[in-house]
């Protein structure tokens, strides 16, 4: 299931360019695989760079997906377009001493991600996914998982070059 932010169906935020935040809903890691394949690969076809904030689990389906979509793993490392982060250690990196996602962490790490690709790609658009909010509501944290969220809507609006899909 599809809930996009700014965009109206799954097609629009795929096809889009503008900076928007959606979020997959699934079941399986299967289902998951097939989505954010589409739209990091629609990115990489348009030259756009990615960030993929993911758990290892699901690093391997995400991998047979874009291979099924022709972007094998040796074609993504020759174009240089995709950033991989594994979300439980991004998570670390950015909650705070309360529980909480750190604003001020947050931005050291992820923004400073998106600034750093921004300016290795001028004038493209970069697409991120993340798991990180998935792993704070699997645990229960519900607002610490409500203020992740806050906090990339605020990424989303401060960085107008890029979008967000999330997945639970």
């Amino acid at each position: 299931t599809f809930v996009g932010g700014m965009a109206s169906s799954w097609s629009e935020f795929v096809h889009g360019t503008a900076c928007g935040h959606a979020v997959q809903i699934y079941g399986e890691p299967a289902e998951l695989a097939a989505p954010v394949a589409a739209y990091l690969v629609y990115g990489f076809e348009a030259g756009e760079p990615a960030v993929l904030v993911a758990t290892p689990e699901h690093l391997p389906e995400f991998e047979r997906a874009l291979a099924a979509r022709g972007w094998k793993r040796e074609r993504i490392e020759a174009a240089g377009l995709l950033f991989a982060a594994d979300a439980e250690t991004t998570l670390t990196a950015i909650m705070g001493p309360n529980g909480f996602p750190s604003a001020s962490a947050f931005d050291a790490v992820a923004g400073t991600l998106l600034d750093d690709i921004a300016a290795h790609f001028p004038e493209r658009h970069v697409r991120a996914f993340g798991e990180m909010v998935d792993l704070l509501a699997a645990r229960g944290q519900l607002e610490a998982a409500v203020s992740l969220e806050e906090l990339w809507n605020s990424l989303t609006r401060s960085r107008p070059f890029f979008s967000l899909l999330c997945a639970y």
